[in-house]
């Protein structure tokens, strides 16, 4: 509890605060370029971590959260998290 309260936050909001930036920069939306890259997909997964672990909230970070519904309607990633094993990293 106390490295999620001094380290794991604070690490956490920087990153986020990075992401924002990155996406209000974005003219497509995406990370990077104006189409799907492996950079949305890895930054999505990341964000399912964060979320699972209580370090964002879609509903105060609205962007963020666009981005990551934006990533995970697609049918083929819909597709492979359905059948996933879920976990928590």
């Amino acid at each position: 509890k106390k490295e999620a309260d001094t380290v794991t936050r604070p690490a956490a909001e920087n990153y986020l605060a990075i992401l924002k930036k990155v996406l209000a920069n974005s003219k497509s939306e995406f990370l990077v370029g104006d189409s799907l890259t492996w950079a949305d997909i890895v930054i999505a997964d990341n964000l399912t971590s964060l979320l699972k672990n209580g370090f964002v909230d879609f509903a105060e970070e609205k962007k963020l959260g666009e981005f990551y519904e934006k990533i995970h309607v697609i049918p083929k990633i819909q597709e492979y998290v359905a059948e996933r094993r879920d976990t928590v990293v």
